[in-house]
């Protein structure tokens, strides 16, 4: 009797510890960008995050260029796909745009690998609130947030994922 229940504490203790797995993330292997006539959406509303002056400070000028020389002319919609998944590494976000020191970036966070689809409206919006929220006008702070997108129709519905506007080479803190 007392084997049994040693054999089941063992049992119940191993489960506790083990937990809930954490999150996975994933970041895609492959993009491509479909030209567009008009601005492209297919993303709701976002969260923001912003995690102040201890982090690496983001210029406002950089990610106004980042805008400007990328996207200011131009419409798209960037399918994002071929997913892997990149939990155990240091950095889980795949830089999806760079201007100077502003680094626009992404991670998905519902673990599937249908085609993701972000207009340039979607990353737009994200990117001039951030600049809008800067307390000076000049740097912020890296920002994060969170966003659902469009997939491709044959698999009709949504993308939950992470993005983030940060200094190239930053890690950000959020895991």
């Amino acid at each position: 009797m007392f084997l049994f229940f040693l054999f089941l504490w063992t049992m119940v203790s191993s489960s506790i510890v083990a937990g809930v797995p954490g999150p996975q993330y994933q970041k895609p292997t492959a993009k491509f960008a479909l030209w567009e006539l008009t601005a492209s959406s297919h993303c709701g509303t976002s969260s923001f995050k912003y995690f102040g002056p201890n982090d690496k400070l983001v210029p406002v000028a950089d990610c106004n260029k980042l805008l400007l020389d990328l996207w200011k002319d131009y419409h798209f919609t960037y399918e994002l796909f071929n997913w892997e998944n990149s939990t155990a590494l240091a950095d889980h976000f795949f830089v999806l745009a760079t201007n100077g020191d502003c680094e626009f970036a992404l991670k998905r966070l519902d673990g599937l690998d249908n085609i993701m689809l972000l207009g340039d409206q979607d990353i737009k919006e994200v990117v001039n609130s951030s600049i809008a929220n800067s307390r000076d006008g000049v740097s912020f702070g890296t920002v994060e947030g969170q966003m659902n997108c469009d997939t491709d129709s044959p698999n009709s519905g949504e993308v939950n994922f992470e993005w983030t506007l940060r200094t190239p080479g930053s890690i950000n803190w959020s895991g």
